[in-house]
C-alpha cells in the first residue's frame, strides 16, 4: 500500500496538475483584467487556444500515462512503455 509512495511518478503527476492549475488561473486573470480594454482586438479568440492547449496538454500526459500503466505502447528494444512514455 505504502510502496507507491516511493514512486517519484506521484510527485512528478502533482506538481504537473499544481503547475496546470496555476497556469490556467494566471491567464484567466490576465483575461479578466483586459478583456475590456482590449475588446477591439477580440481577445477572447486569443484567450481560448491557450487554454485549449494547456488542457490538451494535460490529456495527452494523462493518455501516455493510462497507456504506459496498461503495457499497450509496443516496446522497443529493451525499452518498456514507461521508459517510453516518460521520455518525451
Amino acid at each position: 500500500m505504502f510502496q507507491d509512495i516511493k514512486n517519484p511518478t506521484i510527485y512528478i503527476s502533482l506538481l504537473s496538475a499544481i503547475s496546470t492549475i496555476t497556469s490556467k488561473y494566471a491567464l484567466s486573470v490576465i483575461f479578466r483584467a483586459s478583456r475590456l480594454h482590449l475588446s477591439h482586438f477580440c481577445i477572447v479568440f486569443k484567450f481560448v487556444p491557450f487554454i485549449s492547449v494547456i488542457i490538451l496538454d494535460v490529456l495527452q500526459s494523462l493518455m501516455f500515462n493510462i497507456l504506459a500503466e496498461l503495457d499497450i505502447p509496443a516496446c522497443l528494444n529493451s525499452f518498456g512503455p514507461r521508459l517510453r512514455e516518460s521520455s518525451k
